[in-house]
């Protein structure tokens, strides 16, 4: 029914988890919120507590995770994956000793700003026990980049769209339809900055300037995540990071992946790299019993 509707879409907690800074392909939202809007993209009821990030284990003990559509902290009746749920993936993988190798596999727009600093950690504590490898299919921009930067290495099929690196901080101004409206909002607060952008108040250029260097902040953050993975240079990070977005061979040559190929080719370079370093300690272990 119509009530049950507005009831998966409007709790306080579902709202509350789309608000905030994002880390997101701007064309992307803007359609997603326009579908939404027009009810082409209805929520759908969710489970928290089993909510989990979809993932395959295989015989050859490659541990595939799928990072699909938005990312967001928890996990949202418009889909998209949960990072709390992605994080907790690498950790079981991690703590596994069947588990030889984790390949990321990305199409995403990117996502909300919290909880992505964690996630980004955690792939690099994965990447420091055993190979994680990130795969972009149709997408992998914005905060789903930065996941991928953290990985010892990165492919994309050619048509693949990587990129949109920064950070967005949608502000909405009211206060003239308030004014039109015949009603004057008033806003009592202990401080210039506490209460900017109630509705129906004006948003000043103070306001602007404050919640925007809370945006470079988290930015901040976002590049130097990707310097540090990809070994780039910040002035190199910098000038790709002007929101826009790359194909295969573009993002290739811009140092922000490193193969064009398809999914298998990308597996099997992670099973070759596992088989390599279980062949690497089988002969330790042979020179260490020898020794004894």
């Amino acid at each position: 029914t119509r009530s049950n509707k507005m009831d998966l879409q409007f709790t306080p907690k579902c709202h509350a988890r789309h608000t905030g800074g994002w880390m997101i392909d701007a064309d992307w939202l803007n359609a997603e919120i326009a579908s939404i809007k027009s009810g082409l993209i209805v929520p759908m009821a969710i489970d928290e507590a089993t909510a989990s990030a979809p993932f395959i284990i295989g015989e050859d003990g490659i541990m595939t995770i799928a990072l699909q559509g938005p990312l967001m902290k928890a996990a949202s009746k418009f889909g998209g994956t949960s990072t709390i749920a992605v994080r907790r993936a690498l950790r079981a993988a991690v703590n596994d000793p069947d588990i030889q190798g984790i390949m990321l596999a990305i199409d995403s727009p990117g996502g909300a700003v919290a909880g992505m600093e964690d996630l980004a950690e955690d792939v690099v504590a994965a990447a420091e026990v055993m190979p994680v490898h990130a795969f972009i299919d149709s997408q992998g921009a914005s905060a789903a980049y930065w996941v991928a930067s953290q990985a010892h290495t990165i492919s994309a099929q050619k048509s693949a769209l990587v990129g949109s690196l920064g950070t967005l901080l949608v502000v909405e101004d009211t206060s003239k339809a308030a004014d039109m409206a015949g009603v004057k909002v008033h806003v009592l607060s202990t401080g210039p900055f506490k209460g900017m952008g109630v509705p129906g108040s004006e948003v000043t250029d103070d306001h602007l300037a404050e919640m925007f260097r809370n945006v470079l902040g988290l930015n901040g953050m976002f590049m130097e995540a990707v310097s540090a993975g990809r070994g780039l240079d910040m002035e190199h990070v910098l000038a790709a990071a002007d929101g826009s977005v790359h194909m295969g061979h573009e993002a290739l040559a811009a140092g922000l992946i490193d193969k064009v190929q398809n999914f298998d080719k990308a597996r099997a370079e992670l099973v070759d790299e596992v088989g390599k370093r279980r062949t690497v300690r089988a002969q330790t272990r042979v020179r260490e019993a020898r020794l004894r």
